[in-house]
Parts: C-alpha cells; structure tokens; sequence
C-alpha cells in the first residue's frame, strides 16, 4: 500500500482542557459524522464526535472499542482557507474553493491507482488537492481521520476491518476506473528468506474494481479494507505466519467517527495514584505482563540539578532483560520531559530541573513484554549492574556499535509487525 499522505488543513492544538472519556462502544457502526452525498460542491463542512481508540486486553486476546475524547481544540492554523475548532470533543470544519496557491496538479494514477491494474486515466492529470485527515503536533504525531475500524485478536490470529473517508477538490471533472487484482507473496519465492532466521508466510492481498467520476467541486472517496493475520504456534513462536487482505474504492461518504489516532502518553497528564519512588544510583527492577501493563516510578528534583534517566531491555542492554519497553517522564505539573523513548541504556534521557518537585515515569511494552530494569541518578555516569554479564563505567566511552545487537536478523514476523492494537492502528492511520 503507497505510504504517501497528503495532509491539509494541519491542525495547531494551541491548548487541550477539560478532558475526560465517556462510555465505550464496541466499533460496529459510525458514532461519529452523520455522512452524507458523495458530491459536496464548492463547499466542504464537516463535524461530529471526536473519538480515540482503546485496545482491550483479554488472555487469549482483545478487541478493539472507541472512547468519546471531551477535550477542546481552541485553534486551528488552516494554509487553504478553512476555518474549524474542536469544543468539548466536537470536531467542525468549513472550507470553501481552495485557495490558487493550495492547489497542486493530481497525478491520478498515483493518487488513486496503487493495487489495480488497466488504469483507464493512466498518467493523467488535474489541478486540486486532497484530504486524507488532519494533522497535529499537540498532541504530538496525532492523526484526526474520519474512518471506522473493528479488531479482534486471539494468541495466534488477528482479523478486522477498517475503512475511511477522504475529501478530494478538482478543478474539472475526471473519470476514474481500474480493475482489480490479487497479488500473493510467498517466503518460497523471496530471494531474501533465510530459514535459519525467518518465519515461512504467505500473504494474499485483493482490489476490486471500480469506476466513478469526481465532479468539480469536493468530493467524498471512500476506501475499506478486511484483513486477517494468523501464525502456526503463537505470535512469539511461530512457525508460518499467513495474512489476506482486500480493498475496495468507491464514490461514497458513509457515516464514520472522527478518530484521534494518538498514543494516551501525549494526551494531559495527571501524576499517578501509585507509583514506585526511585533511590539516586540504584537500579530498580520491573516486569510486564502482557501488552496493557504499565509501571509508574517517581524521584524528586532540585531546580538546577542535572539529572540522567537509564533503562535495561531486551533491545538496548546488557542482553539479560526479556521486555522491549518504552519510557516516558514528566514533571509532577503535568510537563512532558520526554515521551515514548525506546533506547536508554548507552543514550540515557538527561535533562535539568527547572523547579523543585517530583518526576514521574512511566514504563510500558514497545515491542515486547517480560523484565526491565531502571535508574536514576544525578551523576554522569550509569550505575553499574550489579550480578550482570555487563558492566561498564561510563555511557560516555562506549562504542554502541560494537555492542548493541542492531546487526541481528529479526523474523519476518517481526518484519510484519505483528505486535498489539494500540500501535498498529497508529500505523495503519498514517497509511495513507
């Protein structure tokens, strides 16, 4: 699937208050915008609910549910004319004819045509542009699509659907159609398979074909995908990995949610009811259970006081931790010092207090579960491990190249990134 997104009207999110969730629903249906003709005119307005997603985790698996998102968006900053905000988790927008300068000449087949063979507008052209959601630096690498998913997982498979809604403007009318294919790929045709490393698959994708005419004016195009994936074994041992997907395209603007692709890390903070104090210098050891689990961790700070966060995981450590995790911190009034961050052991996360008061950390599985370790400490030295295979004296005076196992193999299981919900819907929202 092409990775490009043509991104319009960035949203700036010059402040989020009052936010809270509501009750969650299980995916099946729209929720969020009432939908509505394919043809739109010269004039684009689009509203409804705000919605972010939730993964939840069973033994054997999940599924997925939508939570309401209340919070406000108090502006926007729109390159094209539009004028929008978000008050209470209610999205609005309007935009009428794009400005001359925001429009770009459309290459057809490259915008619409990926997957689908006898393109009927092969290489043609037409000035406008194109919607595929909106974007946000606050919070940080969000997403706001109309679209609609549903997911369920068991230990050894995964199958959903997903489906979204894009907003097209052409100057003139154009005539598109294509015809369908199936593709397959097979480990037994990849000249890059290694057996000794890699997980035998085969993967089956299928489009169907369509034909519809943008008119001049904004247009509604709307894509829907199935997927299934499944392993022999289970995710963390298998021994074939099998996936099917198919897509279709059409002239459509069905009743979808406004979603809010974005992780919960980026989202308000509030300090954490419970949570583990931290001794200057003194590793601290963690596990986590599964996908959901999260640890918090807290030491004070002295205004002015340099101070350095490490980490030991299975991917960045002294090869005897078994969780891949990623660490954010705060301070206790809510200000972000850094988030999501997946490397800690030879690059330590160092920052210098700006006030008095409490950092928290918070811990959860990036790529993987199992034990970690964690330490703080004010000096610029990493504490050693006491026990482990690996001690050294100074992040400082290591070559990470000559440690870190960056040149190992992964399987192509890993290469498909099989790995939980919550972040394979942040990947799947930025496909297009």
């Amino acid at each position: 699937m092409k990775n490009t997104i043509k991104l319009l009207g960035i949203i700036a999110l010059v402040a989020i208050i009052g936010f809270s969730f509501t009750a969650c629903d299980d995916g099946s249906g729209g929720g969020g915008d009432s939908g509505g003709p394919a043809f739109l005119g010269e004039t684009l307005n689009l509203s409804g609910q705000v919605y972010l997603t939730k993964w939840n985790e069973t033994a054997n698996g999940g599924s997925l549910s939508y939570q309401a998102f209340n919070g406000n968006v108090d502006e926007f900053e729109d390159y094209y004319g539009g004028t929008g905000k978000i008050t209470n988790g209610k999205f609005s927008y309007s935009t009428g004819t794009p400005k001359s300068s925001s429009l770009e000449t459309i290459d057809i087949e490259d915008e619409f045509g990926w997957g689908y063979d006898n393109f009927t507008t092969s290489r043609q052209t037409v000035k406008g542009t194109v919607i595929w959601g909106f974007y946000t630096d606050d919070p940080a690498y969000s997403y706001l699509i109309k679209s609609n998913g549903t997911e369920t997982a068991t230990n050894n498979s995964y199958s959903g659907t997903y489906e979204s809604v894009i907003f097209v403007y052409v100057e003139n009318d154009v005539t598109l159609s294509g015809k369908g294919k199936t593709e397959q790929w097979k480990s037994d045709d990849d000249p890059d398979f290694d057996p000794d490393y890699d997980t035998p698959y085969t993967e089956t994708y299928t489009t169907s074909n369509f034909n519809f005419t943008l008119k001049t004016g904004w247009n509604a195009v709307h894509y829907k995908r199935n997927y299934s994936e499944s392993v022999q074994g289970s995710w963390e041992n298998p021994t074939r990995y099998t996936s099917t997907g198919s897509e279709t395209m059409s002239l459509k603007n069905p009743s979808l949610r406004w979603v809010l692709s974005v992780d919960e890390d980026y989202l308000p903070f509030s300090p954490p009811a419970s949570h583990t104090p931290l001794t200057n210098g003194q590793w601290a050891n963690g596990s986590l259970a599964n996908y959901n689990s999260v640890d918090w961790y807290s030491f004070t700070v002295t205004a002015g006081t340099e101070y350095r966060i490490w980490w030991n995981d299975e991917y960045d450590g002294n090869d005897t931790k078994t969780a891949d995790v990623a660490v954010s911190a705060w301070y206790n009034n809510g200000t972000p010092i850094f988030i999501m961050e997946d490397r800690g052991w030879y690059y330590p996360q160092s920052f210098t207090a700006s006030s008095n008061g409490t950092v928290y950390i918070k811990v959860t599985p990036e790529w993987g579960y199992g034990t970690y370790g964690i330490v703080f400490s004010s000096n610029n030295s990493r504490p050693n491990v006491l026990g482990n295979i690996l001690i050294t004296p100074s992040y400082s005076t290591i070559d990470p190249e000559t440690i870190l196992k960056d040149g190992q193999k992964k399987s192509k299981v890993e290469n498909h990134g099989l790995k939980p919900f919550r972040q394979i819907m942040k990947t799947r929202l930025r496909q297009k």
